[in-house]
């Protein structure tokens, strides 16, 4: 009775994810579009032309390091003739394996997957992160949700030395790939800690190796980095700043509405649970695996939340909606459902969260796709302007749809980089 059972659940989930995957993949595929867009121009040169490898790892896009990204994008354009096509697909496969990463690391802990584990390939999945699974410049900015997910796989390592040796490797991968890449190393510098005083798993030696090379990771991060913010930063505790963290919040719930009594609940709900799980952990004896990366989960996202709020609160509320950051503030419910797996009564809670995430994809969550098809319909006919147009008519292209916003500083590459796609020869 028992096989039976286990075979259903599993047999249940299979279909489940089957169809979240389906969701996913389908979505990717309609609105797909082989052109440059927006800031993506802005690296044009060096996707068509040479430079050096430590320039393109060192690579600073505002205020992003995003050498990694950038580097890949460069790979993939050596042999797609620079595809947006590739470059999206690739960035679904980082979110897809992000998923199956962190199901896989649930299945370790309870020998198969339960029912409500689809909560996590049905958050991570979500087509509501619409410009990272549209637009290929974002694999950078993508880049870190990856490797957290592979930092958490690899704290399963046994080997103390060869797990921070990769935890540590990971820190600068994703440090060197977006501005908020650099949460990673700080998550390992507060693993080491709590490694070293609480568990005593650590060495004294291996925790200051651990610590010196992720300030080091750091430190390295701003040599030679230019303050290119686009707006003023907001270290203030001003009222429109947490608003802006809020809603911000709010919106990884799929709840992209401005509500501040709504929008604090819900920080203060995932506030206290990270209260909650951090005092577990340092209350009991043992780790406890779900805790521990409930915790991490919340802590990268808030931190990712607190980021924006300085870097772009400026901007007005409407911006702390953007759905590429969607990817980063999904992991607090993502956190809260592995803390709810440790809890006496978390199927209760966790089938609560999953109604909750439902009902806002189904009634709220349109707000954050509105946009959508009139932008990719823009680009569709931009493309197929562009791929038919002779020189002397370029600018007709630039009024059916704006690819980038400076016409001049477009004028002066998109001959090279059709040519460089093979769009258009201009012969």
């Amino acid at each position: 009775m028992r096989i039976n059972r286990e075979y259903l659940i599993l047999s249940v989930f299979s279909v489940g994810f089957v169809a979240i995957l389906y969701n996913f993949v389908s979505f990717v595929a309609r609105n797909a579009v082989n052109i440059p867009f927006w800031d993506q121009w802005s690296v044009a040169d060096i996707i068509t032309g040479k430079m050096d490898l430590l320039q393109i790892i060192l690579y600073q896009h505002n205020e992003h390091r995003i050498g990694v990204g950038l580097l890949i994008m460069k790979s993939l354009a050596m042999i797609s003739n620079w595809s947006q096509i590739y470059e999206i697909i690739f960035i679904s496969l980082l979110i897809v394996l992000s998923s199956l990463i962190l199901i896989y690391i649930r299945c370790k802990e309870k020998k198969q997957p339960d029912i409500l584990d689809l909560f996590i390939p049905l958050i991570i999945l979500n087509t509501l992160q619409i410009e990272n699974l549209t637009w290929g410049f974002q694999i950078a900015f993508v880049l870190p949700l990856f490797f957290l997910c592979l930092w958490i796989l690899a704290l399963r390592i046994r080997s103390t030395e060869i797990r921070y040796l990769t935890l540590s490797f990971l820190s600068l991968l994703s440090a060197f790939s977006s501005f908020h890449g650099l949460i990673l190393p700080l998550l390992t510098i507060g693993l080491a800690l709590l490694d070293y005083c609480k568990y005593k798993s650590l060495s004294g030696k291996l925790f200051i190796a651990a610590a010196l090379a992720n300030i080091a990771i750091i430190c390295s991060y701003f040599i030679g980095f230019t303050s290119n913010f686009q707006t003023n930063l907001s270290f203030g505790r001003s009222w429109e700043t947490v608003k802006y963290f809020s809603l911000a919040t709010s919106n990884g719930f799929f709840f992209p509405i401005d509500n501040t009594s709504v929008n604090i609940a819900i920080v203060l709900i995932v506030i206290s649970f990270l209260i909650y799980g951090t005092r577990r952990l340092l209350r009991e004896k043992q780790k406890n695996n779900d805790v521990f990366i409930g915790c991490l989960l919340i802590s990268f996202s808030l931190a990712f939340a607190s980021l924006i709020s300085i870097g772009r609160s400026s901007f007005g509320l409407d911006q702390a909606l953007a759905s590429r950051y969607i990817t980063f503030t999904m992991l607090a419910p993502l956190g809260l459902f592995f803390i709810f797996s440790s809890m006496r009564y978390g199927n209760y809670l966790k089938t609560t969260l999953l109604a909750v995430i439902l009902f806002n994809s189904i009634f709220f969550a349109g707000k954050i796709s509105t946009d959508l098809n009139n932008i990719i319909a823009g680009k569709r006919r931009a493309l197929d302007c562009y791929q038919t147009v002779s020189a002397p008519d370029l600018d007709k292209c630039y009024k059916t749809f704006t690819l980038f916003p400076n016409e001049q500083y477009l004028d002066q590459r998109i001959m090279d980089v059709l040519r460089y796609k093979r769009l258009n020869e201009f012969n």
